[in-house]
Parts: structure tokens; sequence; C-alpha cells
């Protein structure tokens, strides 16, 4: 990863405040993985966190805990020029209600930069289509439903003076999330 970037850097025309991202999930970014991004000029990480809630994430085969995300989110918060910025899926079967507004509150608490909320898409060739047809699990929201989620959102982080919208689905907190 490390050579990649340094080779990126050295062969295309970027420039010196140019926004690197590397996009992933926290489940196998290692301290030495993430160690060569940065010192390869990543200066953005998009995780695709999804949800918080424990029993979601188990019926979405996620593997990490939610303690361990939020640990991890934390640690990596903490390094210098460095914006961490999270991906949210609302409509999730069964993220009705309070678990929405529970992974919101998560969102507010953690120490980063950024967080972009999208809707869950149920490919009708997915796994997740697969299970729900089946019967060996509940129908994601239906558009109604993921809307209010959506709304939700939207009028959550508009309600906190230290968000601001960068997009229809993307949040800042910080000066470090740009977005470019």
């Amino acid at each position: 990863m490390k050579k990649i970037l340094e080779t990126a850097r050295k062969n295309l025309p970027l420039t010196d405040d140019c926004e690197i991202t590397f996009e992933g999930r926290l489940h196998g970014l290692t301290d030495e993985k993430l160690s060569a991004c940065v010192e390869g000029g990543v200066n953005r990480l998009s995780i695709g966190v999804q949800t918080f809630n424990a029993d979601i994430r188990k019926e979405m085969q996620r593997l990490d805990s939610p303690e361990y995300i939020i640990r991890r989110l934390e640690e990596i918060s903490a390094i210098d020029n460095l914006a961490v910025v999270i991906d949210l899926l609302f409509g999730f079967p069964g993220q009705k209600g309070k678990v929405w507004t529970d992974d919101l509150k998560i969102v507010s608490e953690l120490p980063i930069d950024g967080v972009d909320c999208y809707q869950l898409n149920v490919f009708e060739k997915s796994p997740l289509n697969t299970r729900i047809k089946s019967g060996l699990c509940d129908p994601a929201a239906t558009l109604a439903e993921a809307a209010d989620m959506y709304a939700e959102s939207v009028e959550y982080f508009s309600a906190h003076p230290n968000w601001h919208r960068l997009t229809n689905t993307h949040w800042a907190r910080t000066p470090l999330e740009r977005n470019l």
C-alpha cells in the first residue's frame, strides 16, 4: 500500500493538499496497514461501519462488535491530520425506530470528522434478498420507512451546531473533512 501511494505521489500531478482517501472496513485494518497508508500519503479514511447495532451487524454478517468499532475509531481519530469518516446505512431489517436513533447518537459522540448516511439497497440477486425472500431474515425498510430515517438523520445533524452538511447524505464536523 505504501509503495503504491508513494509511486502515485511521485508520478501523478497531485497538489500538496490533495485528498487521498483509503476506503474499507475496520476488520483487518491493522496498525501496520494503517501506518502504511498514512506514511504513503493517505489523509482521509472512509470506513464502512453501516450500523453499531450488534444484532443487525450479526444478521448482516459483519464480524466486528460495536465495542471494537467504537474503540478502534477512537484510536484512529487520534492520528494527526487524518480525516476519519464513516458510512452509516439506514433501512436494514430490524433497524426501525430507536435502533437508527441510537446509531446517530453514537456517531455524534465519536471523535470522527464526518459521516455519510446512505439508504440500504437490496439487490435482486444479493444474498440479503435471498435470505429475506426465504423468510430467514426480516424485510428491509419500506421506502416510506427509509425516507423517515433519512429525514431523522437530516434533522439530527442539523440540530447539532458542530455538524455542517456537505451534500444531501454527507456531514462534516471538523475542517479535516473537506470531501474534495
